[in-house]
Formats: C-alpha cells, sequence, structure tokens
C-alpha cells in the first residue's frame, strides 16, 4: 500500500524529534560528587570542599613526621620520643593536631595543615575577637580564619569577648594511669577545654 506525503513526512519528523529529546549528560557533570557538611545537611560541590572527609591514616603519620622535623631543627633537640595527635577527633575533618615530647610534657607545639593545598603550617596562636572573628597566628606571621567547621569546637574559647589561646602557654597534657591516652587541657581566662587524646608516632620515613 502507498503511503501518502504526508503520513511520510510526520514519520521524518516524528524520528527527529525522538533523537532531540534523547537525554545527554556532559562527562563534566559526572565528576561532581556532593558531600555531606558537618554543619547540617546542606551539601556541596566537591569543587567547593576545603577538607576531604576521609584522611589516610598513612598520609596522616607523614605530616606529623614532617612537623615533627619542624620543632627538632627550631629546638635543635632530637632526644626524647616525639609524638602527635589530631585536635577534634570527633569531627569529620581534622586540620589541627599538636606535638609534643613524651618524656618531657612540658611543650605542646600546635599545627594547622591544609590537605587541598597541602601546607603545613605552627600555629603560634589563636584569636577571638567578637562573634565573627577567629584567627590562627602562623610562625611565619601570616593569619588564616578558623574554618567554620571546626568553630564549634572553640566555643569554650568565647568565654570572653577578646582571647588569645597560646598553646605553649595555656595548653598542657598529662598521661592516664598506665594507658597510652592522655589529657589535654586548655585553659584561657574563664573558658577551658579537656579532652582525651591518644597520640600517634609518626612515620620516619
Amino acid at each position: 500500500m502507498a503511503v501518502s506525503p504526508i503520513i511520510k513526512a510526520f514519520q521524518i519528523f516524528s524520528g527527529l524529534g525522538a533523537v532531540a529529546v534523547t537525554p545527554f549528560t556532559p562527562s563534566f557533570f559526572r565528576k561532581i560528587e556532593e558531600i555531606r557538611v558537618p554543619w547540617g545537611g546542606r551539601q556541596v560541590n566537591d569543587d567547593y570542599r576545603e577538607e576531604p572527609a576521609v584522611k589516610e591514616q598513612s598520609n596522616s603519620k607523614n605530616i606529623m613526621h614532617e612537623a615533627v622535623k619542624i620543632i627538632e631543627s627550631k629546638d635543635g633537640n632530637k632526644e626524647g620520643e616525639k609524638r602527635c595527635f589530631w585536635l577534634f577527633s570527633k569531627t569529620k575533618w581534622s586540620e589541627l593536631f599538636i606535638c609534643f615530647n613524651t618524656t618531657k610534657l612540658n611543650s605542646l607545639t600546635l599545627f594547622h595543615y591544609t590537605w587541598r593545598g597541602q601546607e603545613l603550617n605552627e600555629v603560634t596562636e589563636i584569636n577571638y575577637r567578637g562573634a565573627t572573628s577567629l584567627k590562627m597566628k602562623f610562625a611565619n606571621q601570616k593569619t588564616k580564619d578558623i574554618p567554620y567547621y571546626l568553630r564549634a569546637s572553640f566555643a569554650w574559647l568565647r568565654r570572653d569577648r577578646d582571647a588569645s589561646l597560646i598553646p605553649k602557654t595555656h595548653c598542657s597534657i598529662k598521661p592516664i594511669d598506665s594507658s597510652r591516652n592522655y589529657q589535654l587541657t586548655c585553659q584561657v581566662g574563664a573558658g577551658r577545654h579537656t579532652e582525651t587524646v591518644s597520640p600517634e608516632l609518626p612515620n620516619k620515613t
């Protein structure tokens, strides 16, 4: 049976229409991952997150070893076992850690590590100035804001309107019984923070 020109034209345009509406997803959209951030159920693009959600154990120890080398180069003292631990370990992301000499226990050094930029800095001071200003001061005199997802961990520092945390002065550590756990205590004015920590032995490679 012969097909009329009108029906034939309709079939051609129908076929083109089917092609036109075929779903198309650019490849770069498939590379975007969404992650949960610790201050709520909000999600952010992976391209905009500052730090990874999971830190690798081996990288963690390598970073701590670099920190220990900084301490030893400044002190000129390589004696005694040096151990380090991440601050606020209950949070999903860790950027701040402390290293100390287990034989002396009288000098704690705070470090900040940027995972994305792979930058390690010694933190000499954390300054709180009002409701919105919470900054770290590095040994090289540069400053950096405390990330928003870690600010709640410094709520204890906000007892005073203007407060400065100097780790070497305001923080102390002592062993708990015969275990490998230690109790960290930091106190500035009326503000006090206590945390049980399990220091790690950094890689020596």
